[in-house]
């Protein structure tokens, strides 16, 4: 893989997470810093302005800032791809010289999103964007939470209502989400279970449910042509038209921003196996605690989004982590995937798709059609 995406190496160490998995503790690899353009409010942008050690560092690399919305002005990064803030030991200047409250709130926040919860507290999606929760936190289907002193805790204000959307005319009340969640966590759980039917098993379920109770379920599989053809309306299209004709012809597929100037042939990835039988790995089990991970982000639940459309989130990110994770394996020259390539592609899953970027999650709450897409993908 090309070194345009800075995705570099880091130890971690073996006591980062505690014996039930659900603790984070930042690493500073500085990965988040890098490939993104991050905002920072007005507010804040306007107090670095003035400080001198700012304008010492702009002069220093000729660049300033950019201007964003009404709101947000946006870092500049430099020709390493990285913030400008970010220091070679992977500390960030502006927590080093103004405190951790001076830094951009997505800063403050990454790699969490969080939202009150209709029980008074509050609940922390994780994204796997980040390297320490995709080599780590997906050892479980449990999402990470917090570490660390209080006051670095992140906050919303942000509420979800005590009945959420199921699907298009269903409502579910809280205490029906919890009860499916756990029947979720249990399914993709089951170690005879693989992700495809799991996600297949959660729809069914979302699909019977009647606003009162559950029916039993019913084994579905993914259609064919799935396989072939979601990845194909999500890649990123660095070259407009030009990417997505030929994603259409089938022939290949540039992005230079993840893979530099190589040219993926789509014919060569729709061939890769997904596991040498010879050398067995656990991608499948990092897989589902991934989906269980999207399974239960309460934050889309806030925005208006459907559990329907959470379902086909997470299912578009299984098709996702499959092309990428044969893309990367044909990239070295490799005829089958490895656990190193499932972890890396949910990372670039993550980071340009479902890990809370607006655009994309902004598709699944407005069109109803994609939900509905995806169950036409299944049958009997």
């Amino acid at each position: 893989m090309a070194q345009t995406d800075h995705f570099p190496d880091i130890h971690v160490a073996e006591d980062t997470v505690e014996k039930s998995g659900k603790v984070f503790n930042c690493q500073l690899c500085g990965e988040c810093c890098t490939s993104v353009n991050i905002p920072i409010e007005t507010e804040k942008s306007r107090h670095l302005l003035a400080q001198p050690w700012v304008q010492a560092r702009l002069a220093e690399t000729g660049l300033s800032f950019l201007q964003g919305t009404d709101d947000c002005d946006v870092l500049p990064m430099t020709s390493e791809n990285a913030c400008i803030f970010l220091q070679p030991d992977a500390k960030c200047m502006i927590e080093v010289h103004e405190g951790r409250s001076a830094k951009p709130e997505e800063c403050q926040r990454f790699p969490f999103a969080s939202v009150c919860l209709p029980d008074g507290t509050t609940g922390h999606d994780i994204s796997a964007g980040c390297k320490t929760v995709a080599e780590i936190g997906l050892q479980s289907p449990l999402p990470m939470r917090p570490g660390g002193t209080t006051d670095a805790t992140p906050q919303s204000d942000l509420s979800i209502p005590k009945t959420i959307l199921a699907r298009p005319g269903i409502d579910m009340t809280w205490q029906h989400y919890l009860e499916i969640q756990q029947q979720w966590l249990a399914i993709l759980t089951n170690p005879a279970v693989t992700p495809a039917q799991g996600l297949q098993q959660v729809y069914q379920q979302l699909l019977t449910f009647s606003g009162q109770n559950f029916k039993p379920t019913a084994t579905f599989q993914f259609h064919p042509l799935a396989d072939l053809w979601i990845p194909k309306l999500f890649l990123r299209r660095p070259y407009g038209l030009y990417s997505f004709f030929r994603l259409l012809s089938g022939r290949s597929y540039q992005d230079p921003k993840v893979f530099g100037q190589v040219s993926i042939s789509l014919a060569a990835v729709e061939q890769l196996s997904w596991q040498d039988p010879a050398e067995p790995h656990d991608g499948d089990i990092i897989l589902k605690n991934f989906i269980a991970t999207i399974l239960q982000r309460k934050v889309l639940l806030a925005f208006g989004h459907s559990l329907l459309s959470l379902t086909a989130i997470a299912s578009t990110a299984y098709f996702l982590v499959h092309w990428y994770a044969k893309a990367l394996a044909h990239i070295q020259g490799n005829t089958a995937v490895t656990q190193a390539d499932v972890v890396l592609a949910i990372r670039l899953t993550e980071r340009y798709y479902t890990g809370h970027q607006p655009r994309f999650l902004e598709t699944f709450r407005t069109n109803p059609w994609i939900p509905l897409m995806m169950q036409l993908m299944m049958k009997k």
